[in-house]
């Protein structure tokens, strides 16, 4: 907002401080402007309340061409430093070859005919130079070195239309070797070239941000990659062997570096994050995918069982949470399938042992996650549908039995929140009897204060003064 305003104190901007698009209207109506007729640039959403874009429309053009100016100059100013270069760079090289030829030359020519060559060679460069300069807008000289006057012509012999404004050469004579030019061709044809200068300065002002751009971001991978290249130095990885062969035989492509690997508790913190996230009688089901997942980021990270371990994002706790849930959910179908064809001599080792091997034979993998499925395997969506009970098998009884005698139903969402509402209610009243309390004790000490104050120094004890500076600075504080 505040650049779309400052922009709006030199120029003509494209959108209001608001946000809506500038438009450019001729005022027509009394309760908009004292002066209706007028012609303006104004915001769209504009009501006359003083918070939205209004200028007049004379005086945003002429901002618009003294910021014009401006961005020109500057740019100018930028150009001049790489052609300054350019031309020190080509000015060195045509030394070299003119004293190249000279070096050649000096004992044939005379230093009078050097002169004079001289002269002729930079008169002919400055008239080309004045004549293709006078192509493309006003010049400052005319290919004789006359000086470029502007006037208005008023003698029936020097041009068919009298009184006309001309760029004229100061010897000119009609004869057609001099500079002459009418005053408003010369005027559009130097707006041009201003335009087309100003584009072309922005031009190379962008290659060289990009190019400062470039070498910037260059500098800072290299001083990365030198960081890096210190740290492996220091700690190697490979003390008493050599180092990693390239994978298939390629120079210079090595082995990508292992990532850190989930530890079991990290697993078991996780789980419990995700099951007392979504089982939150308060917040319910009714949370978006980020806010429900940061939740579980937070949970994970502030847990103190994970104390001095780096912290996971919430994107990596919902990708690892994904393959937990899908390993679990099979391994809950193979263990279901052991039980079901458990035998009376088989005990829950055997049954374990065999769920291995189904879910083996199922996936080509072996079920690397025995303990997340032993910390789910109480929760209703990855309960086993059967059981075992003393070397045998069981169906499971109805939802309404599992129900009683298992899983308390969790409190509602409105009870959730009654229940909360209650306990700040409580916690309201004791914070008011602690500030009851503390304000009690602060005038029984402000009391004892006075007493030892009113006492002579010499008349009081060592305990006594310990507690009367001990008084003062807890009451300066």
């Amino acid at each position: 907002m505040l650049g779309l305003v400052e922009y709006s104190q030199y120029g003509i901007p494209r959108r209001c401080a608001c946000g809506g698009r500038i438009i450019d209207e001729v005022r027509g109506k009394e309760d908009y402007d004292s002066h209706p007729g007028k012609r303006y640039f104004t915001c769209i959403n504009y009501e006359d309340n003083g918070l939205h874009y209004s200028h007049p429309w004379v005086v945003g053009v002429q901002e618009e061409m003294e910021r014009l100016r401006k961005r020109l100059e500057e740019a100018e100013e930028v150009i001049k430093g790489v052609w300054s270069l350019n031309y020190q760079i080509e000015s060195l090289q045509e030394q070299v070859r003119s004293l190249t030829v000279q070096v050649g030359t000096l004992e044939k020519m005379d230093p009078s005919e050097e002169r004079r060559h001289s002269k002729k060679q930079k008169e002919y460069c400055d008239m080309l130079g004045l004549v293709e300069d006078s192509q493309y807008g006003i010049p400052r000289r005319c290919a004789c070195g006359g000086r470029i006057i502007d006037e208005v012509r008023g003698k029936e012999d020097y041009d068919s239309h009298p009184g006309k404004r001309y760029f004229t050469c100061i010897n000119y004579e009609d004869n057609g070797l001099h500079y002459s030019h009418p005053w408003v061709v010369g005027v559009q044809e130097e707006m041009e070239r201003l335009r087309k200068r100003l584009e072309e300065a922005e031009e190379v002002i962008k290659g060289v941000w990009s190019l400062n751009y470039q070498i910037e971001s260059l500098q800072e991978q290299v001083r990365s990659l030198t960081v890096q290249v210190g740290t492996l130095e220091k700690s190697s990885p490979f003390p008493d062997c050599d180092p990693p062969q390239a994978v298939a035989n390629s120079p210079g492509l090595m082995k990508p570096a292992s990532k850190r690997k989930r530890s079991t508790k990290e697993d078991l913190v996780l789980i419990s994050g995700w099951v007392n996230t979504s089982k939150d009688p308060i917040v319910s089901n009714e949370q978006k995918i980020t806010s429900f997942w940061r939740r579980i980021e937070a949970y994970v990270n502030s847990s103190p069982l994970l104390t001095g371990s780096a912290p996971r994002e919430w994107g990596q706790c919902k990708q690892r949470w994904g393959r937990v849930n899908d390993q679990v959910c099979k391994f809950v179908g193979s263990y279901d399938a052991a039980l079901k064809h458990q035998s009376s001599g088989q005990n829950d080792d055997d049954v374990m042992k065999a769920a291995h091997e189904i879910f083996f034979n199922d996936y080509q993998a072996k079920f690397t996650m025995e303990h997340c499925w032993r910390e789910l395997r109480h929760d209703q969506k990855w309960k086993s549908v059967f059981k075992s009970r003393d070397g045998g098998k069981e169906k499971t009884k109805e939802a309404e039995e599992v129900m009683a005698e298992g899983e308390v139903r969790p409190a509602g969402v409105k009870a959730a929140k009654a229940a909360k509402r209650k306990r700040h209610g409580k916690e309201v009243a004791f914070d008011q009897i602690e500030t009851i309390l503390a304000e009690r004790k602060k005038i029984s000490q402000q009391k004892i204060l006075q007493l030892l104050l009113a006492k002579i120094e010499t008349d009081l004890t060592p305990n006594e003064i310990t507690l009367k500076q001990k008084l003062i600075s807890e009451l300066l504080d």
